[in-house]
Formats: structure tokens, sequence, C-alpha cells
């Protein structure tokens, strides 16, 4: 069975950065309405609570591997930082009741994001083809965050599946 992981490894590694994250990932938001929410609204709905969190650690640790199987030699430091802004975020709900654990969890978002974008964007400007793909991406999103004055869920899957496609290509080309 080891041998047959270690062969069809890139295929494996294809397969799940391409087809099944994105999947998960649109799965959870079409199954709740991604008009409605993001994954963050999502963490606070009691039925797709567990649901959201699995994606969140799924998202998560796949986008790990592969950082640190493109550049094995990544700034650990960022990447505690990585973690813990991005635990907060995930355990830290929003509610308009809480102002002020509402505030920490968005500050600990933004945190994240810009932490992750620290991280991975060095490994992908070494590619001429992925970075137009991530500078489009990234200006679609931000456009749709300013239309509609909110992180949306269709802005959280564009990102998330373009990122997971992108660290998918750079780990097995």
């Amino acid at each position: 069975m080891h041998e047959f992981f270690s062969q069809q490894r890139v295929l494996i590694i294809r397969f799940t950065g391409y087809i099944l994250i994105p999947a998960v990932f649109l799965g959870s938001l079409a199954a709740a309405g991604w008009k409605d929410f993001n994954l963050t609204g999502l963490l606070q709905i009691r039925e797709y609570s567990f649901l959201s969190h699995a994606v969140c650690m799924l998202i998560y640790l796949w986008m790990l591997f592969l950082i640190l199987r493109i550049s094995p030699g990544t700034d650990r430091r960022l990447l505690r930082l990585l973690h813990i802004t991005a635990a907060a975020s995930v355990f830290l709900p929003w509610s308009q009741q809480e102002q002020i654990i509402s505030n920490l969890h968005i500050i600990a978002a933004y945190a994240a994001f810009i932490l992750l974008n620290l991280i991975t964007v060095p490994l992908i400007m070494r590619n001429h083809t992925c970075m137009r793909i991530c500078i489009m991406t990234m200006l679609f999103c931000l456009l749709h965050c300013m239309t509609y004055s909110s992180v949306t869920g269709l802005a959280e899957a564009a990102y998330a599946c373009m990122l997971s496609g992108v660290l998918t290509y750079l780990s097995t080309k």
C-alpha cells in the first residue's frame, strides 16, 4: 500500500488540490447558501458548525502541507503566527451582540489573511502564469467584497479554490 501511494503521490496531490478541496469548500458554502453566508457565518449556525470547522481545518492543513512541500525553509515564526491567527479567527465567534469578541474575530481573520499572503506570494511570484491567475482572482474578490461591503462566501470560495489550485500546481510541477 505504501508503494502505491509513493508511486501515485503526484496524482493524489493533484486530485486533492484541484478537485477534492474545492468541491468540499464549494459544497459546504452551496449547502448553506453563499449569497447569505461566508464561512465565518457558517461557523455560527448550529446545523453547519461541525461541517464548517471540519472544512476550515481541512483547507488549512492542506495549505500548510502544500506550502511546506513547495518551500520547506518557510519562516517558522510566520507559520506560528498564522496558526494562532487562523485558530483565533475560526474559534472566536462573530455576533452582532458581542462587539469586542466580534472585533477580535475580524482582526484575527484579517491578520491570518495577510500572513497567508506574506507566505504564499513569494512562492507564487516565481511563476508568471500563477501570478496572473492570482492577481485576477484577488482583483475579483476585492471588487466583489467592496460591492457587497462585506466578505462574501463567493469571494472566499474564489480565493480558496484559486490558492488551492495554484499551490497544487507549484507543488507538483
